[in-house]
């Protein structure tokens, strides 16, 4: 693993940096002594550096060696904080512009989420509370008022039919779902877009 962590930083090879990914995310997997061994050499941070890597393939096999490293049984404190950093610092590869290191953060994240189901449900729960509590009672800030054209239709749509479901890290339903059909256009699978010919629901 030692060596693995060196090679990460050899800046001239960059198919040996994302070898040294695949070869750190093989060593780990499953195998609960080896994920330690990383905690114990600082190996998250270590790999969190390629987050900025130029070569998407690096960034790609740095996210497959994260994915493989969450989920250590004996989920103490310190592995919770662990993986809590790690999830924070991939945050934004949502926005990477490689599709296929953005596919492989939807990875991450789907291993993350399960990881830590319960605390999203919570999260999920009390957001749509906030939620129902705004479209009850909504407040007048900034002078607009939430019966003017415009604002009304967007408020009555959520109130009949609900809010779109989010799918965290920035990335909403619709880029799921078109990426899944593979659309052209997110505009395609949104539920309500905006475009220059269209402002209202």
């Amino acid at each position: 693993m030692t060596y693995c962590l060196a090679h990460l930083q050899h800046q001239d090879n960059p198919l040996l940096r994302q070898w040294a990914c695949l070869c750190l995310s093989q060593l780990w997997n499953d195998l609960p002594e080896a994920k330690w061994r990383g905690i114990r050499e600082n190996a998250p941070s270590q790999l969190s550096v390629l987050t900025k890597d130029r070569c998407p393939e690096v960034r790609a096999a740095m996210l497959h060696a994260m994915t493989t490293f969450i989920g250590i049984i004996d989920l103490t404190d310190e592995v919770a904080r662990v993986e809590e950093s790690i999830a924070w610092t991939l945050l934004d590869m949502a926005n990477d512009g490689s599709p296929m290191v953005r596919r492989e953060f939807l990875v991450f994240l789907s291993h993350f989420i399960l990881r830590f189901e319960s605390k999203f449900i919570v999260a999920a729960v009390e957001q749509l509370q906030e939620e129902k509590e705004y479209l009850l009672f909504p407040p007048e800030i900034d002078g607009v008022d939430p019966e003017s054209q415009g604002i009304k239709e967007y408020v009555d749509v959520f109130r009949s039919v609900g809010v779109p479901p989010h799918g965290g890290g920035g990335i909403g339903l619709d880029r799921v779902v078109a990426w899944f059909l593979n659309l052209p256009s997110v505009h395609l699978a949104s539920y309500y877009p905006r475009t220059p010919k269209r402002l209202l629901p």
